[in-house]
Protein backbone atom coordinates (compact mmCIF):
# COMPACT_ATOMS: atom_id res chain seq x y z
CA UNK A 1 0.00 0.00 0.00
CA UNK A 2 1.25 3.49 -0.88
CA UNK A 3 1.73 5.67 2.21
CA UNK A 4 1.01 9.40 2.30
CA UNK A 5 4.78 10.02 2.58
CA UNK A 6 5.41 7.89 -0.54
CA UNK A 7 2.74 9.83 -2.43
CA UNK A 8 4.30 13.14 -1.38
CA UNK A 9 7.66 11.96 -2.82
CA UNK A 10 6.35 10.32 -6.00
CA UNK A 11 3.93 13.04 -7.12
CA UNK A 12 6.56 15.85 -7.22
CA UNK A 13 8.99 13.44 -8.87
CA UNK A 14 6.43 12.60 -11.58
CA UNK A 15 5.81 16.31 -12.11
CA UNK A 16 9.52 16.84 -12.73
CA UNK A 17 9.64 13.90 -15.17
CA UNK A 18 6.60 15.18 -17.06
CA UNK A 19 8.14 18.66 -17.25
CA UNK A 20 11.39 17.25 -18.64
CA UNK A 21 9.48 15.19 -21.21
CA UNK A 22 7.61 18.28 -22.32
CA UNK A 23 10.87 20.15 -22.70
CA UNK A 24 12.22 17.25 -24.73
CA UNK A 25 9.49 17.91 -27.26
CA UNK A 26 11.50 20.90 -28.44
CA UNK A 27 10.64 24.02 -26.42
CA UNK A 28 13.15 26.58 -27.60
CA UNK A 29 13.75 30.05 -28.90
CA UNK A 30 16.05 32.41 -30.75
CA UNK A 31 19.05 34.27 -29.31
CA UNK A 32 21.03 37.20 -30.69
CA UNK A 33 24.51 37.55 -29.18
CA UNK A 34 26.52 40.23 -30.92
CA UNK A 35 26.63 39.33 -34.61
CA UNK A 36 25.56 35.72 -33.99
CA UNK A 37 21.97 34.46 -34.17
CA UNK A 38 21.04 30.98 -32.98
CA UNK A 39 18.05 28.76 -32.33
CA UNK A 40 18.48 27.08 -28.92
CA UNK A 41 16.45 24.27 -27.40
CA UNK A 42 16.75 21.39 -24.98
CA UNK A 43 16.22 17.67 -25.60
CA UNK A 44 15.79 14.87 -23.10
CA UNK A 45 18.28 12.72 -25.06
CA UNK A 46 21.07 15.19 -25.84
CA UNK A 47 20.54 18.11 -23.46
CA UNK A 48 21.03 21.68 -24.73
CA UNK A 49 21.23 22.15 -28.50
CA UNK A 50 22.44 25.33 -30.20
CA UNK A 51 22.02 25.86 -33.93
CA UNK A 52 23.72 28.91 -35.40
CA UNK A 53 21.77 30.62 -38.21
CA UNK A 54 24.79 31.56 -40.27
CA UNK A 55 22.92 33.55 -42.91
CA UNK A 56 21.06 35.65 -40.35
CA UNK A 57 21.67 39.37 -40.17
CA UNK A 58 21.68 40.17 -36.45
CA UNK A 59 20.88 43.87 -36.99
CA UNK A 60 17.58 43.13 -38.78
CA UNK A 61 16.72 39.84 -37.07
CA UNK A 62 13.24 39.60 -35.49
CA UNK A 63 11.43 36.81 -33.69
CA UNK A 64 7.88 36.33 -34.99
CA UNK A 65 7.12 33.43 -32.63
CA UNK A 66 9.46 31.24 -30.60
CA UNK A 67 9.43 28.85 -33.59
CA UNK A 68 9.42 31.41 -36.44
CA UNK A 69 11.86 34.26 -37.19
CA UNK A 70 13.08 36.51 -39.98
CA UNK A 71 15.67 39.08 -40.98
CA UNK A 72 15.61 41.44 -43.94
CA UNK A 73 16.19 38.62 -46.46
CA UNK A 74 15.32 35.27 -44.84
CA UNK A 75 12.65 33.40 -42.87
CA UNK A 76 13.27 30.42 -40.55
CA UNK A 77 11.10 27.72 -39.03
CA UNK A 78 13.11 26.96 -35.89
CA UNK A 79 16.60 26.37 -37.38
CA UNK A 80 15.32 25.55 -40.90
CA UNK A 81 15.52 28.16 -43.65
CA UNK A 82 12.17 28.55 -45.45
CA UNK A 83 13.47 29.04 -48.97
CA UNK A 84 11.42 31.53 -50.96
CA UNK A 85 9.43 32.91 -48.01
CA UNK A 86 8.96 36.69 -47.94
CA UNK A 87 10.18 38.33 -44.70
CA UNK A 88 8.09 41.45 -45.24
CA UNK A 89 4.77 39.60 -45.26
CA UNK A 90 5.46 36.42 -43.22
CA UNK A 91 2.93 35.66 -40.48
CA UNK A 92 2.67 32.83 -37.98
CA UNK A 93 -0.41 30.63 -37.95
CA UNK A 94 -0.72 27.72 -35.56
CA UNK A 95 2.64 25.93 -35.23
CA UNK A 96 4.13 24.69 -37.50
CA UNK A 97 2.16 26.60 -40.15
CA UNK A 98 3.04 30.06 -41.46
CA UNK A 99 2.21 32.10 -44.54
CA UNK A 100 3.29 35.13 -46.51
CA UNK A 101 1.50 37.06 -49.26
CA UNK A 102 1.97 34.31 -51.84
CA UNK A 103 2.07 30.91 -50.10
CA UNK A 104 1.66 28.82 -46.95
CA UNK A 105 4.49 26.83 -45.35
CA UNK A 106 4.34 23.64 -43.31
CA UNK A 107 7.49 23.85 -41.18
CA UNK A 108 9.99 24.82 -43.92
CA UNK A 109 8.11 23.21 -46.82
CA UNK A 110 6.10 25.39 -49.23
CA UNK A 111 2.59 24.05 -49.88
CA UNK A 112 2.30 25.75 -53.30
CA UNK A 113 -1.20 26.99 -52.53
CA UNK A 114 -3.25 27.56 -55.66
CA UNK A 115 -5.73 30.08 -54.25
CA UNK A 116 -4.77 32.01 -51.12
CA UNK A 117 -8.21 33.59 -50.68
CA UNK A 118 -10.05 30.28 -50.33
CA UNK A 119 -7.31 28.46 -48.38
CA UNK A 120 -8.69 26.88 -45.20
CA UNK A 121 -6.97 24.79 -42.53
CA UNK A 122 -8.94 21.64 -41.64
CA UNK A 123 -6.53 19.92 -39.27
CA UNK A 124 -2.93 20.40 -38.09
CA UNK A 125 -2.25 17.48 -35.74
CA UNK A 126 -1.74 14.55 -35.96
CA UNK A 127 -1.98 14.83 -39.77
CA UNK A 128 -2.04 18.18 -41.52
CA UNK A 129 -4.94 18.76 -43.90
CA UNK A 130 -6.09 21.94 -45.64
CA UNK A 131 -7.97 22.95 -48.78
CA UNK A 132 -8.60 25.70 -51.28
CA UNK A 133 -11.02 25.82 -54.19
CA UNK A 134 -8.69 23.72 -56.36
CA UNK A 135 -6.80 21.28 -54.12
CA UNK A 136 -6.46 19.63 -50.75
CA UNK A 137 -3.07 19.82 -49.03
CA UNK A 138 -1.09 17.49 -46.80
CA UNK A 139 2.23 18.50 -45.25
CA UNK A 140 4.17 17.60 -48.41
CA UNK A 141 1.67 17.05 -51.23
CA UNK A 142 -1.45 18.49 -52.80
CA UNK A 143 -4.21 16.62 -54.63
CA UNK A 144 -7.32 17.43 -56.63
CA UNK A 145 -10.69 17.31 -54.89
CA UNK A 146 -14.16 17.21 -56.42
CA UNK A 147 -15.99 19.68 -54.17
CA UNK A 148 -14.41 22.42 -52.03
CA UNK A 149 -17.44 23.20 -49.89
CA UNK A 150 -18.09 19.64 -48.69
CA UNK A 151 -14.46 18.44 -48.43
CA UNK A 152 -13.57 17.53 -44.83
CA UNK A 153 -11.55 15.16 -42.69
CA UNK A 154 -12.99 11.67 -42.17
CA UNK A 155 -10.95 9.90 -39.52
CA UNK A 156 -7.19 9.60 -39.16
CA UNK A 157 -6.18 8.89 -42.76
CA UNK A 158 -9.38 9.47 -44.73
CA UNK A 159 -11.24 12.51 -46.03
CA UNK A 160 -14.36 12.98 -48.15
CA UNK A 161 -16.45 15.39 -50.16
CA UNK A 162 -19.93 14.88 -51.57
CA UNK A 163 -18.57 12.79 -54.46
CA UNK A 164 -15.56 10.81 -53.22
CA UNK A 165 -13.77 9.27 -50.26
CA UNK A 166 -9.99 9.84 -50.16
CA UNK A 167 -7.27 7.75 -48.51
CA UNK A 168 -4.21 9.93 -47.94
CA UNK A 169 -4.16 11.72 -51.33
CA UNK A 170 -5.98 9.18 -53.53
CA UNK A 171 -9.62 8.38 -54.24
CA UNK A 172 -10.99 5.19 -52.64
CA UNK A 173 -12.46 3.36 -55.59
CA UNK A 174 -16.25 2.99 -55.36
CA UNK A 175 -16.57 4.13 -51.74
CA UNK A 176 -19.82 5.81 -50.64
CA UNK A 177 -19.14 9.14 -48.86
CA UNK A 178 -22.46 9.06 -46.99
CA UNK A 179 -21.91 5.72 -45.24
CA UNK A 180 -18.11 5.34 -45.22
CA UNK A 181 -16.42 4.99 -41.81
CA UNK A 182 -12.76 4.50 -40.94
CA UNK A 183 -11.82 1.56 -38.74
CA UNK A 184 -11.01 2.67 -35.18
CA UNK A 185 -7.84 0.55 -34.93
CA UNK A 186 -6.57 -0.02 -38.49
CA UNK A 187 -6.61 3.38 -40.19
CA UNK A 188 -6.06 1.96 -43.69
CA UNK A 189 -9.36 0.05 -43.40
CA UNK A 190 -12.77 1.54 -44.12
CA UNK A 191 -16.31 0.24 -44.50
CA UNK A 192 -19.45 1.51 -46.16
CA UNK A 193 -22.82 0.05 -47.18
CA UNK A 194 -21.15 -1.72 -50.12
CA UNK A 195 -18.27 -3.49 -48.40
CA UNK A 196 -14.80 -3.16 -46.90
CA UNK A 197 -11.78 -1.23 -48.25
CA UNK A 198 -8.03 -1.65 -47.82
CA UNK A 199 -6.30 1.63 -48.62
CA UNK A 200 -7.77 2.82 -51.91
CA UNK A 201 -9.10 -0.59 -52.98
CA UNK A 202 -12.34 -2.43 -52.28
CA UNK A 203 -11.60 -5.91 -50.91
CA UNK A 204 -12.96 -8.74 -53.05
CA UNK A 205 -14.23 -10.73 -50.09
CA UNK A 206 -17.60 -12.40 -49.70
CA UNK A 207 -16.99 -12.57 -45.93
CA UNK A 208 -16.29 -8.96 -44.85
CA UNK A 209 -17.06 -9.73 -41.21
CA UNK A 210 -14.06 -12.09 -41.04
CA UNK A 211 -11.62 -9.83 -42.90
CA UNK A 212 -8.47 -8.82 -40.99
CA UNK A 213 -5.75 -6.35 -41.96
CA UNK A 214 -2.28 -7.97 -41.80
CA UNK A 215 -0.08 -5.09 -42.94
CA UNK A 216 1.72 -3.65 -45.99
CA UNK A 217 -1.40 -4.06 -48.16
CA UNK A 218 -2.11 -7.64 -47.09
CA UNK A 219 -5.29 -8.92 -45.48
CA UNK A 220 -7.11 -12.19 -44.99
CA UNK A 221 -10.54 -13.60 -44.30
CA UNK A 222 -11.56 -17.15 -43.37
CA UNK A 223 -10.90 -18.34 -46.92
CA UNK A 224 -8.13 -16.44 -48.68
CA UNK A 225 -5.26 -13.93 -48.68
CA UNK A 226 -5.69 -10.48 -50.28
CA UNK A 227 -3.28 -7.83 -51.48
CA UNK A 228 -4.57 -4.28 -52.00
CA UNK A 229 -8.07 -5.70 -52.09
CA UNK A 230 -7.36 -8.33 -54.75
CA UNK A 231 -7.81 -12.00 -53.91
CA UNK A 232 -4.46 -13.82 -54.23
CA UNK A 233 -5.44 -16.95 -56.16
CA UNK A 234 -1.91 -18.42 -56.37
CA UNK A 235 -1.24 -18.36 -52.60
CA UNK A 236 -1.90 -21.15 -50.12
CA UNK A 237 -3.76 -19.36 -47.33
CA UNK A 238 -3.27 -22.09 -44.73
CA UNK A 239 0.56 -21.91 -44.93
CA UNK A 240 0.86 -18.17 -45.63
CA UNK A 241 3.16 -16.19 -43.35
CA UNK A 242 4.50 -12.63 -43.46
CA UNK A 243 8.28 -12.14 -43.59
CA UNK A 244 9.09 -8.41 -43.71
CA UNK A 245 7.47 -5.40 -45.44
CA UNK A 246 5.96 -6.62 -48.75
CA UNK A 247 7.61 -10.05 -48.53
CA UNK A 248 5.78 -13.23 -47.49
CA UNK A 249 5.86 -16.96 -48.16
CA UNK A 250 3.71 -20.06 -48.29
CA UNK A 251 4.76 -23.72 -48.49
CA UNK A 252 5.78 -23.43 -52.16
CA UNK A 253 6.60 -19.77 -52.91
CA UNK A 254 8.29 -16.58 -51.93
CA UNK A 255 5.64 -13.86 -52.30
CA UNK A 256 6.03 -10.18 -53.19
CA UNK A 257 3.04 -7.82 -53.29
CA UNK A 258 0.61 -10.70 -53.29
CA UNK A 259 2.19 -12.72 -56.12
CA UNK A 260 4.75 -15.55 -56.24
CA UNK A 261 8.22 -14.12 -56.91
CA UNK A 262 9.43 -15.79 -60.06
CA UNK A 263 12.78 -17.55 -59.71
CA UNK A 264 13.23 -16.88 -56.00
CA UNK A 265 14.96 -19.65 -54.05
CA UNK A 266 12.95 -20.44 -50.91
CA UNK A 267 16.03 -21.79 -49.10
CA UNK A 268 18.48 -18.89 -49.50
CA UNK A 269 15.93 -16.04 -49.73
CA UNK A 270 16.78 -13.23 -47.29
CA UNK A 271 14.94 -9.96 -46.60
CA UNK A 272 16.33 -6.60 -45.49
CA UNK A 273 13.25 -4.40 -45.13
CA UNK A 274 12.04 -3.74 -48.72
CA UNK A 275 15.20 -5.27 -50.18
CA UNK A 276 15.70 -9.01 -50.64
CA UNK A 277 18.12 -11.42 -52.25
CA UNK A 278 18.91 -15.10 -52.72
CA UNK A 279 22.01 -16.82 -54.07
CA UNK A 280 21.35 -15.68 -57.65
CA UNK A 281 19.21 -12.49 -57.69
CA UNK A 282 18.37 -9.33 -55.77
CA UNK A 283 15.16 -7.30 -55.57
CA UNK A 284 13.79 -4.06 -54.18
CA UNK A 285 10.06 -3.65 -53.52
CA UNK A 286 9.35 -6.71 -55.66
CA UNK A 287 11.39 -5.56 -58.68
CA UNK A 288 14.62 -7.30 -59.70
CA UNK A 289 17.81 -5.22 -59.61
CA UNK A 290 19.35 -5.60 -63.08
CA UNK A 291 22.91 -6.71 -63.78
CA UNK A 292 23.83 -7.52 -60.18
CA UNK A 293 27.07 -9.41 -59.49
CA UNK A 294 26.00 -11.54 -56.53
CA UNK A 295 29.62 -12.37 -55.68
CA UNK A 296 30.21 -8.72 -54.65
CA UNK A 297 26.62 -7.78 -53.71
CA UNK A 298 25.90 -6.04 -50.41
CA UNK A 299 22.51 -4.91 -49.14
CA UNK A 300 21.90 -2.38 -46.36
CA UNK A 301 18.24 -1.45 -45.95
CA UNK A 302 17.62 1.23 -48.62
CA UNK A 303 21.08 0.86 -50.19
CA UNK A 304 22.36 -1.97 -52.37
CA UNK A 305 25.56 -2.20 -54.37
CA UNK A 306 28.00 -4.54 -56.07
CA UNK A 307 31.40 -3.84 -57.65
CA UNK A 308 29.91 -1.74 -60.49
CA UNK A 309 26.52 -0.38 -59.35
CA UNK A 310 24.90 1.63 -56.57
CA UNK A 311 21.14 1.48 -55.96
CA UNK A 312 19.01 3.52 -53.59
CA UNK A 313 15.58 2.02 -52.98
CA UNK A 314 15.83 0.22 -56.31
CA UNK A 315 16.95 3.29 -58.29
CA UNK A 316 20.29 2.99 -60.10
CA UNK A 317 22.60 5.95 -59.52
CA UNK A 318 23.99 6.35 -63.03
CA UNK A 319 27.76 6.83 -62.97
CA UNK A 320 28.28 5.96 -59.30
CA UNK A 321 30.85 3.17 -58.97
CA UNK A 322 31.34 1.99 -55.36
CA UNK A 323 35.14 1.75 -55.58
CA UNK A 324 35.31 5.40 -56.71
CA UNK A 325 32.48 6.79 -54.57
CA UNK A 326 32.23 7.91 -50.98
CA UNK A 327 29.03 6.71 -49.32
CA UNK A 328 28.22 8.25 -45.93
CA UNK A 329 24.76 8.19 -44.42
CA UNK A 330 22.46 8.95 -47.39
CA UNK A 331 25.04 10.79 -49.52
CA UNK A 332 26.96 9.32 -52.45
CA UNK A 333 29.84 11.46 -53.70
CA UNK A 334 31.96 10.93 -56.81
CA UNK A 335 34.45 13.27 -58.49
CA UNK A 336 31.70 14.54 -60.81
CA UNK A 337 28.39 14.28 -58.93
CA UNK A 338 26.64 14.14 -55.55
CA UNK A 339 23.43 12.30 -54.71
CA UNK A 340 21.28 12.47 -51.62
CA UNK A 341 19.28 9.27 -51.48
CA UNK A 342 18.38 8.75 -55.16
CA UNK A 343 18.28 12.47 -55.99
CA UNK A 344 21.12 13.96 -58.01
CA UNK A 345 21.90 17.33 -56.40
CA UNK A 346 21.94 20.06 -59.03
CA UNK A 347 24.49 22.86 -58.79
CA UNK A 348 26.69 21.12 -56.24
CA UNK A 349 30.46 21.42 -56.64
CA UNK A 350 31.43 17.76 -56.31
CA UNK A 351 35.14 18.53 -56.17
CA UNK A 352 34.82 20.52 -52.95
CA UNK A 353 31.86 18.63 -51.47
CA UNK A 354 32.54 17.28 -47.99
CA UNK A 355 30.37 15.43 -45.49
CA UNK A 356 30.77 16.62 -41.90
CA UNK A 357 30.61 14.37 -38.88
CA UNK A 358 27.31 13.29 -37.33
CA UNK A 359 25.16 16.43 -36.95
CA UNK A 360 24.24 15.79 -33.30
CA UNK A 361 27.95 15.91 -32.44
CA UNK A 362 28.19 19.43 -33.89
CA UNK A 363 25.76 21.17 -31.60
CA UNK A 364 26.45 24.61 -33.10
CA UNK A 365 25.80 23.48 -36.67
CA UNK A 366 22.67 23.14 -38.80
CA UNK A 367 24.25 21.26 -41.72
CA UNK A 368 25.66 17.82 -42.48
CA UNK A 369 27.67 18.62 -45.64
CA UNK A 370 29.16 21.52 -47.61
CA UNK A 371 30.88 22.52 -50.80
CA UNK A 372 32.80 25.74 -51.55
CA UNK A 373 29.61 27.80 -51.80
CA UNK A 374 26.82 26.20 -49.76
CA UNK A 375 26.09 24.15 -46.64
CA UNK A 376 23.54 21.34 -46.89
CA UNK A 377 21.25 19.42 -44.57
CA UNK A 378 19.81 16.19 -45.94
CA UNK A 379 20.62 17.31 -49.46
CA UNK A 380 18.97 20.74 -49.11
CA UNK A 381 20.80 24.09 -49.09
CA UNK A 382 20.56 25.67 -45.64
CA UNK A 383 23.15 28.48 -45.56
CA UNK A 384 26.05 30.01 -47.48
CA UNK A 385 29.51 28.63 -46.80
CA UNK A 386 31.04 32.11 -46.59
CA UNK A 387 28.86 32.91 -43.57
CA UNK A 388 30.07 29.79 -41.76
CA UNK A 389 33.72 30.60 -42.42
CA UNK A 390 33.52 34.25 -41.37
Amino acid sequence: MMTSMTRRIIIPFLSIVVSLMLLSCGDGGYKVEGDTVSYDYWTFSFGPQKYVLYDADASSFKTVKDWLAKDSQHVWYKQEWIEGADPASIKADKEPLSHDAKDYYYKSTPLHVSDMKSFKIINIEPHFLAKDKDYAYTEDERFKIADYKSFDRLGYRHAKDKQFVYYNTEVVEGADPKTFKEDDLEYSIGRDKNGIYEGTHRVETSNPDTYQHIGYGYGRDDEAIYYEGQRCTDINASTFEMLEAIWARDKDHIIAKGKPLEGADTTSFTTVWYSAYDDDQAWYDGEELPGIDMATFTCESSWAYDSLHVFYQGHLLEGAIPSEAKMVRDYVVTKDAVWYCAKLLEGVDAGSFEIVEEPHQRQTEVFDAWDKSWCYLQGKKVCRRENVDR
